[in-house]
Formats: C-alpha cells, structure tokens, sequence
C-alpha cells in the first residue's frame, strides 16, 4: 500500500544517462536506487497460498509528481520561439561539433519529434561548457539536477560509489571508483532525466580528458517544450474534436494551419451581436451564450459559428469566456468555407444529430437510436421559390435543414425562416396527417436532408411505441448494482420510472437537502461539486450512472450537489414512496450496494479515538500505512497517515486533496473504499478498507497460468470501467498497487496520481512508474485515458513472463524501449495474449484498444477474455485462483511489517489540510 511518492533516482549508461553541473555541484541528500524484484514464491499449484515476503526498498517506486504543468509554470507563451536565432557555426571546428550534437538529439526519443528548424533553435538555446582532465561533472548523491548533457568531444567515465554499486548488482556493476567499459564520448548524450522531473544523482561523471560538453538545463527545455509542443498538441485536440474525427492526418494539418488561437479572461465578451462570422472550437475552459431564455455552456471540443456561415449572417448571439476565462481557436468563414469540403459528410451527421436532438417528439430516443437513424437522410436541394412542403398534402417526412433557409409564409401575413439545423415537418414521424403549411426554398442555393417515416419505422419501430419504459430499461441494465436484477423486476422499475428533463446548469440534487428520489441517468452529463468549492469537480456522471440510491432507504441530507453541465440532462426517476410501494423486495439490494447500512451508519460515527493499531504494513514519503481494527466492531480497516509537515514542504496539499476526492467519486467492489477521513496536529488520515492478502508484485514468483492472468486482468478491466466512465484516469495501474482480498480478488489501491478528465481534456504531467509509463507521458505531449489501457498491456505482459516488456538498465533505455514501442515475445506466449497486448500498448494512444467509440467493449470483445461473464465476475461468482491462507482478520502475514516511527513530526496547521480533512464525506 503506497503511502506517497517516493523518489526515484536515476541510472547511467553509455548510450545516455543523467548528468548535471560542471563545477562540483552535488550536494547532500542521497536516494536510494530501486532494485530488481526479491525471490518469490511459486503459487502455481496452489489455491491457498501466502505471498513472498517483499522488503518495501525492492517495490519500483513512482515518479515524484510535479506539482505544476508546464502550462501553470510558465503561462501560455513561454519564449518568443519565432524571435529566437537558431545555431550558427562561427568556424568548420564549431560546425563539425554542431553536427555531432545534432545527431545525437535527433535520435534522443525526448527530441527525435522535432523538426530541423526546430532542432537547430534548441541546439542555439543550449550552453557550451569546456572541461578540463579529472574534474567532477555530476557528483554521485546529488539532488539538484537540472542539465542534460551532450558531448561532442573527449571522454567521461562513470563512478558509482559502493552503496551504490551494491544495490545495481543485477546488472553487473562493480563497486569502486570508475568503470573503463562505461565511457560517454563525443555524441553521447546524458541527463535527459533532469529535464523530465527532480531526481537524485546515482553516479558521478568524471572528465578523463579535456572535453567539450553542450548543456541544456530543465527550465529551458520546459519552456521551449511548451511551444515546440503546441502544433503537436493543436493536432491532439482536433483529433477529439467529433466533427474531424475521420480526417486524415494530412487533412487535419491543413485545418490546424487555418486555425488562430485566442484565450479570453474570466467574463470577457469573445463575439457580439453582429460580428463577423467565424468557425470556432472551444479549445479550453468554457464559453457561455443565452438562447431562448436559457443558459447554455460550451466546453472543450463544442463548435459554433457554423451555422452563421452556412446561412451567410452574422453572429445572432452574443458569446462570453464563462469564470475561469475560455481560449477558443477559430478560422474565418471564408476558410471555412474553403475546407468545408472535407467536413461535408461529418458536418451532414452533425448537423442530422444535433436537429434530432432538439425535436421534443424525439427527446426520449436514446443517442444511439439517434445514431442508428442518422444514415437514412437523404439530401435534396432546391431553388428559390420551390415548394418543399404544400399545405393540406398528408405529410411522410421531416426535414433539417442543411444549407440556405427555407420560407415558411403564415396566416397572419408573417413569414418565418428557418435556418441551418433547424426542422420542419416533424410530426410526419408520428401520423400521416395534413401539413399545416406550405414551405418553400428561400434562398437560390437551399439544401434540406430529410426522413421518411417508413425508414424510421424500419429501423426503430412506431414512433408512438417507442415508449420511455423501453428506455429506461435500455438504461437500467447498464446501472452498475442493478446488473444481477431478474429481467422482471426490471422491467417493473423500469414502468414505475418517471423521466425528468434538467438544462444546462439546472441543480439536480442540492447538498444538505434532505433525498427523497433515486436518479438513473438517461442521457447528458452532470458533474459533481460540494459547497465548500463548487468551482471544484468531484465527479460527473454520464448514460447509466446513478445517484440517490440512499435515498430509497432512510431520510438523509444529499452530501453533495449534482447538476447538468454542458447540455441538457435527462434522467430516470423514482421517489422512495413508489419504490416502497412495488419494490420492497429490492431493498437488499440496494443495501448490497451501499455495503451495508448498519456498517455505513456505524463508521459514519466512527471515532480516531475508537481505532486501534495493529501493524505497520507500508511506508513512503509522506508517512506509513497502518492496519487497524475498530474496538467496538472488530473490523479491520487500512489507515493511511500523512505527515503534515512532509506534505506541506513538499507543496503537495492539493494532489492529497484530490487522491481523497478521486477515492470519494468511486464505488467498486474491486476498487479500495473509501470509510472516512481524519486529521490532527501531525498528520491527515485517511481510513481504507483493508485488503489482507498483501500485494499482487509479491505473488509474482514466477509467470501466472494464462488462466490466471484472464481473470486478473478482466478485474483491472472492470476497475479501468469503472473510473473512466466517471471521468477519472489513474496513471499508476502496476501489480503494486493491486492487492489480494481475502477472497481472491483483486482491490485497487494508492490513488496517488488519479485525476479527474472531462471529456476531450488532456493532462501534460510527468507522473507514474518508469516501466509502466506510456509514450506519450514521456514526449510530455499529453495524455488521457489512454494511459490506462497502455499500463494494462505491461501489466498482462508481467503476469505472463514476471518481467515488463520495456524494461532497460536504466531509466533512459526503459524510456527509449517506450518511445520505440518495440515488445520481444516469449515463442509460447498465448497468440491471444499477445494480441491483445499489441493493441493495448500502440504508440498512437487513438489507435489503442478502448480508445475506439464502442470505448472499454473493445477490450471486453476481445478473444483473450472469451467467456468472462463480466456481470458474474463483478459479482464474485468466479471462484478466485489464489486464496491468501490468513488465520484470521488482524493476520498480517501477507505483508513486510514496518518498524513504528521512532521520532513524532512537528506540529503543523495547515488550512487547506484542517478545512477539508475535518469535514465529514
């Protein structure tokens, strides 16, 4: 159980390692250098079985987490990139060492992205340092690394200090001064890691001849990374963008070239009535704009402006930069108009869903029956003056319209338009019944996409049959407790459901009220906040979430608020005295699902003062991990103890905060529960369930069956589920971090790096496990859940051989084998396996299984996890294949126990610890 972030130091190689200051800069403050795995015990015969005894130093630990992106560290415009000179050689000498050095980085996987232009300004940005025979270049022990260096003439060797050395045994290092066969020579490159994160030196670098060294130190390279970055980050966004989904790379590049970039404060207005028109993406934050009385936000990857283009008007709308300001990117109409020919088929189906979407007489249909109807449009394209639609005639079909306007003439002498995305005829979907009006084209170049009744029909039946009964039992079924449910008393719930529509910003459910109504989400989005930082998002909830279950069991005040965010919500409903009324019987499920209430309401009044200490089972950085048992209850629970003063130093009050809030969001039976929070003078706490069969990286003595292994991962597939479909990325998934119940199955715990990211957002922190890292951590060119998936494919690739695919003798090979993406096979590694690990680890996070839109049911589909009921897994129907052989609940076993702390930390207040830790979830 990890207890923080411990460091991690860095190794040396020929082909690249760390290095730092020229004058003998280490100083104090020595790391320890990970390990290789201890000797494990071979559990392959066995169904009960105990772990190894694994000393907490052999774990591999993860990357101190940065606590700034590059973004919040240096602001949107770092340097002035297009103001920079590049490298000029002054003389043939000078020029002969540039192009060693240039193609030394050009091969490094940190610069192998950039392009010669590109390359030749970081080379300009770097220092040239002379130095002499015998002088001490990167001292072994030191913590202040901040230079990566290249060499472009003479020849360093490596030392590595005893304590050192003993610990690098696994790979044949010798202890003593310095190593002949370890040489740096012209067109080396070392200490790429000090650019990454803070790390401690495990080598010094000693100079055995005059040499010249070129150096480039971490603030720089973050700040040139930041703008070198941008276009590839620009085509990472366009990508999430649905409207360019299905653009060629090529194709995209050309929009991203026409796109400008605009960030706008907090309230300031972005356009006006009456501006110009132009094609925008909302590329961070939020962009607000009133329509018809309602509030409505845009938020990463929504579009507008389209509309005003295709009717050729101005902007009709005035859009302001919501409270935490917005950036948007944006191109003319005429450049829209110029490429609109590569979106017609993807603008077709937006414009088709979006209408679909706004009819009242279709808001029951859920996205995918949207999606099912959407191809049978067929488009028709008229003249001004030409009758679409005549009065009296019986009408068959709806239309949308596409591009120009259509004229609606009224009793009255009124004429109405409509505009691209809006429709006429709509009730031609429900009965064959005389039109009210006629409808003609308004303007020379009119195109309307239009439905047949027949084709509706064809595909999803009478419109009038289509009933929100059918609907909420499409839904119920994917509402997590409700899985093992008879199909009967689904559909009975699904009858007794009312279906309730809530608009962008409506709350759904307010904090402190007192629940009376349990909600099945139908369709939008709704995120989570408390009262005492609603600006903060907790959770969200999307198609098949649910909430207000407690209340169908007893009055308790709502612990936070719920409201609809980026769009219209619809959900399924029922009040506690209907439920009583019908479906008494499934109240234990419900109570099931709550893990009992008794035990809920018990450790709600749970007492720090009612807890007592067993054993130390693990300690980090920040403090120890604890097992502890309840005096009054006899249960046994996890605490995590974080010293205030090691939390505060380190400036990492925020990251615990959201690990606690992260656990809070989440409700897994293979995911590690969060029972309460605590805090004193010393130290936060945080109280887990206990997971008693110790870590999975202990079990790992030698390769798991492959049956094994299927069972295994199919569990971390269900925790991957879980949290992404609350919009939560974990960004540690590794064998330490997955723990053995006294059942068998799997619990996930430290939820250190979790994060919450809303659809279409990427996070560019550094953060995880060396050899579990995906590629797109290291480039730093931002990432999402795809992470995730990446990490699963090592971690199957693990449970099937007790090794990482990508692992080197350093960390810099390990982070090259990655960028690479290169993975060597056993010969008899199941074909299905392997397989699935291919797909799982592709370099391209969009082209990884899970990434696709069917999302995690590419995985669960695929033929490695061929007869997995997934709902009797997630029930613990399976018989689990390894049973920890415990005596009893306080049984520590399974686990390396700690020494107590000799010495108490100091006193400390802290109100960002004291205000969130003291308040009750």
């Amino acid at each position: 159980m990890g207890c923080g972030t411990s460091k991690v130091v860095e190794d040396v190689n020929p082909s690249g390692a760390k290095s730092e200051t020229v004058d003998n800069v280490g100083k104090a403050s020595k790391g320890s250098v990970i390990s290789g795995k201890p000797d494990r015990m071979s559990m392959m015969s066995q169904e009960t079985v105990k772990p190894g005894q694994v000393n907490n130093d052999a774990r591999r630990l993860a990357i101190p987490l940065e606590q700034q992106s590059i973004e919040e560290e240096f602001g949107e415009s770092a340097i002035d990139i297009e103001g920079m000179e590049g490298f000029k050689a002054s003389s043939p000498e000078e020029q002969e060492e540039y192009e060693v050095v240039e193609k030394a980085m050009s091969e490094h996987y940190l610069f192998n992205d950039l392009g010669t232009e590109s390359l030749n300004k970081v080379i300009g940005a770097m220092d040239k340092v002379e130095v002499g025979a015998g002088k001490t270049v990167i001292e072994q022990g030191d913590s202040d690394a901040n230079y990566f260096y290249v060499v472009s003439r003479g020849e360093l060797a490596i030392s590595i200090g005893r304590e050192t050395a003993v610990k690098r045994k696994k790979y044949s290092v010798q202890t003593g001064a310095a190593m002949p066969d370890k040489m740096y020579t012209a067109g080396s490159c070392f200490g790429e890691l000090a650019l990454l994160y803070n790390t401690v030196r495990n080598a010094s670098i000693i100079s055995k001849s005059n040499c010249t060294l070129w150096r480039l130190d971490r603030t720089t390279f973050r700040k040139l990374l930041l703008n070198y970055s941008s276009e590839s980050k620009k085509m990472n966004f366009l990508r999430i963008v649905p409207l360019f989904r299905d653009l060629s790379d090529h194709t995209l590049s050309q929009w991203g070239q026409t796109l400008t970039q605009k960030s706008f404060k907090g309230g300031e207005k972005i356009f006006s009535v009456g501006d110009p028109a132009r094609f925008c993406v909302v590329y961070k934050g939020e962009v607000f704009y009133k329509k018809d009385d309602h509030d409505i936000r845009l938020h990463a990857t929504h579009f507008f402006g389209d509309r005003e283009i295709l009717f050729g008007s101005s902007f009709e709308l005035e859009y302001t930069a919501c409270e935490e300001g917005a950036t948007i990117v944006s191109m003319s109409a005429d450049e829209f108009l110029r490429m609109y020919k590569f979106l017609d088929n993807a603008l077709d189906d937006n414009i088709k869903f979006t209408a679909l979407r706004n009819i009242p007489l279709l808001e029951h249909l859920t996205e995918e029956q949207v999606i099912q109807i959407v191809d049978s449009f067929t488009e028709e394209n008229y003249i001004d003056g030409d009758e679409i639609i005549k009065k009296g005639d019986l009408g068959h079909k709806v239309y949308i319209v596409k591009r120009g306007k259509l004229r609606i003439p009224l009793p009255n002498g009124i004429e109405v338009y409509c505009k691209p995305y809006d429709y006429v005829g709509e009730r031609a979907l429900l009965y064959e019944e005389p039109r009210a009006a006629s409808v003609f084209s308004g303007s020379e170049d009119c195109c309307v996409l239009s439905l047949e009744r027949k084709d509706f029909e064809q595909l999803l039946g009478p419109l009038n049959l289509i009933t929100k009964q059918k609907n909420a039992l499409n839904v119920l079924r994917e509402v997590d407790f409700l899985k093992n449910t008879e199909e009967d008393d689904l559909v009975a719930l699904a009858e007794a459901m009312e279906i309730s529509r809530y608009e962008e910003g409506d709350m759904i459910v307010k904090q402190g009220e007192i629940g009376n109504t349990f909600y099945v989400m139908k369709e939008g989005r709704a995120v989570v906040t408390r009262n005492d930082d609603k600006s903060k998002v907790l959770a969200q909830y999307e198609r098949g979430g649910f909430f207000g279950e407690r209340a169908l069991l007893d009055d308790e005040p709502r612990a936070a608020n719920i409201k609809a965010y980026g769009g219209p919500v619809i959900c399924f409903e029922i009040t506690r005295e209907v439920f009583n009324d019908h479906f008494k019987a499934m109240a234990n499920v419900i109570r099931l699902q709550a893990r009992s209430l008794r035990q809920f309401e018990e450790e709600k009044e749970m007492h720090f003062s009612g807890l007592k200490d067993i054993a130390v089972v693990g300690h980090g950085t920040y403090g120890r991990v604890k097992m502890m048992q309840c005096k009054k209850t006899g249960r046994v629970y996890a605490l995590k103890s974080l010293i205030k003063e090691n939390i505060k130093n380190a400036g990492i009050q925020y990251q615990v905060l959201n690990e606690v809030r992260c656990m809070a969001a989440l409700d897994h039976p293979f995911i590690t529960r969060l029972v309460k929070t605590y805090t004193d003078k010393k130290r936060v706490h945080i109280l887990m369930d206990f997971a008693i069969g110790g870590e999975v990286f202990s079990y790992l003595g030698t390769p798991f069956p492959v049956a094994y292994v299927r069972f295994y991962s199919a569990c971390v597939v269900c925790m991957l589920a879980h949290m992404h479909k609350r919009s939560i990325i974990y960004r540690d998934l590794k064998s330490e971090n997955l723990m053995l119940n006294q059942d068998g199955y799997l619990v996930l715990v430290d939820f250190s790096f979790a994060k919450t990211i809303m659809k279409g957002e990427r996070t560019y922190t550094i953060c995880g496990t060396p050899d579990f890292l995906a590629p797109e951590i290291i480039k730093q060119s931002g990432h999402d859940r795809g992470v995730d998936y990446w990490a699963l494919g090592v971690l199957i690739y693990e449970f099937l051989t007790c090794q990482t695919p990508f692992k080197g003798e350093s960390h810099h090979e390990t982070y090259t084998n990655i960028v690479k993406g290169k993975i060597n096979f056993p010969r008899n590694m199941n074909k299905n396996a392997k397989d699935l690990i291919k797909r799982l680890c592709a370099l391209n996070s969009k082209d990884r299984l899970g990434m696709g839109p069917t999302g995690i049911k590419e995985i669960t589909s695929h033929s490695f996890f061929q007869g997995i009921d997934w709902q009797k897994l997630e029930s613990k129907r399976y018989h689990a294949p390894l049973i920890p052989e415990v005596k009893n609940a306080t049984d520590t076993s399974c686990f390396c126990i700690q020494p107590p702390e000799m010495d108490e930390p100091n006193d400390v207040n802290d109100n960002v610890l004291d205000s969130f830790f003291g308040s009750e979830f």
